[in-house]
């Protein structure tokens, strides 16, 4: 969601797109080799959501109706869930009815992030 990037970005925060990009094998005790792609990043955002894209449905701004969309912040040390945000409706864009779903979860995430003062 380049939206949600955007804004992160216009925060302070560094937003990479992947959150590992090294692949790791290691030999178990019991002669068994796992593999599994190393976590580079200490936190992952996991976004989800609908919006139908029909004209229908689409705004002239630009902007979206959300059927639904979830946000979980994910710290991959504890695999702890820090942050999760919910919500539908119309996005930033969508004269004359529009939201702030993108700016919403911007704001959680940097709240839950001072919280934690690991920005």
């Amino acid at each position: 969601m380049i939206e949600i990037q955007n804004r992160l970005t216009q925060k302070g925060f560094k937003v990479l797109r992947w959150s590992s990009r090294t692949r790791v094998a290691e030999q178990t005790s019991q002669n068994r080799v796992e593999a599994f792609n190393q976590a580079e990043a200490r936190y992952i955002l996991k976004i989800d959501g609908y919006a139908p894209y029909d004209w229908a449905n689409r705004c002239f701004g630009g902007g979206f109706w959300f059927d639904q969309i979830s946000t979980d912040l994910i710290d991959t040390k504890t695999n702890e869930t820090i942050l999760n945000v919910n919500g539908s409706g119309y996005s930033e864009n969508c004269a004359p009815l529009s939201g702030t779903i993108f700016t919403d979860i911007a704001n959680a995430l940097d709240a839950a992030w001072e919280s934690r003062q690991v920005k």
